[in-house]
């Protein structure tokens, strides 16, 4: 089966230099620059939310993914905070060796923390998010991770989760990870992007062969 993990062997540190030197050869003409454009911004919803009863944070990824559930939970958006795949990080400044550590280092109570690490990738997160959601009667979300990832994140979870049932918000983490109007600048971005649109693409196979 065709995994984000199996596109990620693909050979990106050959390719994507091709397309940022002729993306960039060809960005100064209008069409091109706008096309660009709309290709990362379709990865990235608006960042719209409403209160909920949850801040959900999507496991692996940017240490920004976290950041930006805290920044949520203490504007009151949500009363609770849900981490999937309480992952360690190496690049907390703050010297937490787990996304929980420090998403109570940054003000988190730990009463309104739930961490899960049962799922291994995006799907199953989705799966147990239904669960969770059904278990503690919540009726809404906020699902963060990276602004490349949320488009699939939202395909993946409203079909996995009936939102006539649920409603849910998604809301990436900011251009510091990825910026939709000038990803072909940056080799990490291009990536991202690539792996993101294949990612996609299969997801969108399998609802379509009805194996999702």
């Amino acid at each position: 089966m065709i995994t984000k993990k199996t596109l990620q062997k693909l050979p990106l540190h050959l390719i994507s230099p091709l397309i940022m030197f002729t993306t960039r050869y060809l960005e100064s003409l209008r069409p091109v620059r706008s096309f660009l454009m709309s290709m990362g911004n379709y990865l990235t919803p608006n960042k719209t939310v409403d209160i909920s009863d949850v801040v959900v944070v999507l496991g692996g990824g940017s240490v920004e993914r976290i950041h930006t559930g805290v920044n949520l939970y203490k504007k009151k958006l949500a009363g609770k905070l849900l981490i999937f795949r309480n992952i360690g990080k190496k690049k907390f400044s703050t010297g937490s060796t787990t996304t929980t550590q420090e998403a109570i280092h940054l003000g988190v109570k730990l009463k309104d923390l739930i961490h899960n690490n049962e799922p291994h990738n995006t799907e199953e997160e989705a799966k147990t998010l239904y669960k969770i959601m059904h278990s503690l009667n919540f009726r809404s979300a906020i699902i963060i991770s990276d602004g490349y990832h949320m488009r699939r994140v939202s395909v993946l979870f409203k079909h996995l989760i009936k939102t006539s049932d649920f409603h849910l918000n998604f809301y990436p983490t900011g251009i510091s990870q990825f910026d939709p109007n000038s990803w072909w600048h940056k080799q990490a971005d291009t990536e991202n992007l690539i792996l993101e649109y294949l990612a996609l693409i299969v997801v969108l196979l399998k609802l379509k062969l009805r194996i999702l």
